[in-house]
């Protein structure tokens, strides 16, 4: 599963790409730097988002492979 809260580093890549966009128009320094760091910081909750959506991935295939592993030890007593 997934927390919606963690989804919101696209929506913030969105905005800090706007800022920037932004600072670049108007001529402003700083807006362009929080624009960037903003991006930054969302692509860093992307990245942790994908990696826990990777573990998850393997820890439901570790849990597949035991209960197969139990149902073969079963049959195999029986």
């Amino acid at each position: 599963t997934i927390d919606l809260n963690k989804l919101r580093g696209l929506s913030d890549k969105l905005f800090g790409l706007g800022k920037e966009f932004l600072g670049v128009i108007l001529g402003n320094d700083r807006l362009q730097d929080e624009g960037e760091a903003q991006q930054e910081r969302a692509a860093a909750e992307l990245t942790a988002l994908r990696e826990e959506l990777k573990a998850q991935k393997k820890d439901a295939k570790a849990d597949a492979l035991e209960q197969r592993q139990k149902a073969a030890q079963r049959a195999k007593a029986s």
